[in-house]
């Protein structure tokens, strides 16, 4: 069975455009860096064609490959605050929406500070 469907394809418009924002980032950060493709996956230990597949934007690649080249480029602490509470300011009023009430008085999970999850 064959499928006639191109090799960049998302079912979701909005994944694609940020896999082909975060690939043409990635590609200056390394050009800004002087570095070559090959560099990049010598030093993140990963195939030449891995490193071009995450600049063109290519879905399916690996989370572990993307923070490999991350890596390399210096920029994994910008991954790691994706979700960090400081990025997340909905975080606090879901979990307090989300914490169960006990009837007739004020319990355990009554008492914990949102702005702390």
């Amino acid at each position: 069975m064959t499928h006639d469907r191109p090799r960049k394809t998302s079912d979701f418009p909005s994944v694609q455009a940020a896999l082909d924002t975060v690939g043409a980032q990635m590609r200056e950060a390394r050009l800004a860096r002087n570095y070559t493709i090959a560099e990049v996956a010598r030093r993140a230990t990963l195939g030449k064609a891995v490193v071009t597949r995450i600049e063109q934007g290519q879905p399916g690649v690996s989370v572990e490959a993307l923070i490999r080249v991350l890596n390399v480029l210096e920029l994994t602490s910008n991954f790691t605050a994706i979700a960090s509470r400081e990025a997340d300011p909905r975080r606090a009023s879901l979990m307090a929406a989300q914490l169960p009430q006990r009837a007739g008085g004020k319990g355990a999970w009554d008492t914990l500070d949102p702005a702390k999850l």
